[in-house]
């Protein structure tokens, strides 16, 4: 909620007063079908989670003579966003020899699904195969690490391997050198940083663990993505997916 307080106070000063009972009693009655604005950052199960309409109403009705575009900039600048989140595909091991293996991957999104569209986060859980021949400096370091993770935008949402491979590609991660312990890594880019740049209607979002040279093994232990979509709070507002392309 503070994010929220803040924003109020950077747009609508002369209305905090007013504000904020209004946002205090939102945040204190979340029922089944709406959750509270966390203080700190939490970790969703797989599927689409709304964002909370009590407080655009809450705005709403404190602030009855503002417009709704106002109030939505506040709650996007919040970050109070409708969020989505891959299911967890099982674990794998990818080997040199296979080089890349689309471990997440998102439904294909509509032209609504990427206009509104503000951030991707990848997150995983990996190591590589804990040995090298490499000198022991690089040991436990991510220096010439050989065994990585890429984010890449494609049209082709079903395949474990694309063919022909995606043109946007991206390095985002490498694991840690020499290492059997696994680590959890998070990434997040906002819509408009490379490869995201040109996401386009159709076009969905994919995670690729990969490996190189022989030996070189990329074991994942979980991967997910997770989109997080400014909502206009509007019953009649477009999908964020393809027909088809909806999620579980």
């Amino acid at each position: 909620m503070e994010q929220i307080v803040e924003g109020v106070r950077r747009l609508l000063p002369y209305s905090m007063q007013r504000v904020l009972p209004f946002l205090q009693a939102a945040h204190e009655t979340a029922d089944q079908e709406e959750t509270k604005v966390p203080d700190e950052p939490v970790k969703l199960a797989p599927g689409l989670h709304k964002a909370p309409r009590r407080y655009f109403h809450a705005l709403a009705k404190a602030l009855p003579e503002v417009p709704p575009e106002i109030i939505l900039r506040i709650l996007d600048e919040a970050g109070l966003y409708t969020r989505y989140v891959t299911a967890r595909l099982p674990s794998c091991s990818i080997l040199q020899h296979t080089n890349y293996t689309v471990v997440a991957r998102t439904p294909r999104l509509s032209s609504y699904g990427v206009s509104s569209l503000r951030s991707i986060t990848f997150r995983f859980s990996s190591h590589d195969q804990g040995f090298s021949g490499e000198p022991a400096q690089f040991h436990g370091t991510f220096e010439h690490s050989h065994t990585w993770f890429e984010a890449a935008v494609t049209e082709n949402m079903t395949a474990e391997r694309l063919q022909p491979p995606p043109v946007q590609r991206l390095d985002i991660q490498h694991n840690r050198h020499a290492s059997r312990q696994f680590e959890e890594y998070e990434v997040t880019f906002a819509i408009g940083e490379k490869p995201f740049e040109h996401l386009a209607e159709g076009q969905g979002i994919v995670l690729l663990a990969c490996a190189l040279y022989p030996a070189w093994r990329n074991v994942v232990e979980w991967a997910e993505i997770e989109l997080a979509w400014v909502d206009t709070f509007d019953e009649g507002q477009p999908p964020y997916f393809l027909d088809g392309d909806l999620p579980v």
